[in-house]
């Protein structure tokens, strides 16, 4: 029974591990994002307006 109960929570524990991975790759990828729009914004040209043209 104890064996049951420790290879159940192993396979939760690295299913967990597995979801938290995942996470962590996407979030990495969110914030590339927003640093590339970030760079992006500080990088233009101040007072030029985008949406003039």
């Amino acid at each position: 029974m104890i064996l049951v109960i420790k290879t159940s929570m192993s396979i939760l524990i690295n299913k967990n591990k597995e979801e938290l991975m995942t996470n962590e790759k996407e979030l990495s990828r969110i914030e590339e994002r927003l640093d590339d729009k970030l760079a992006n914004k500080t990088s233009s040209k101040p007072g030029k307006n985008k949406r003039a043209n």
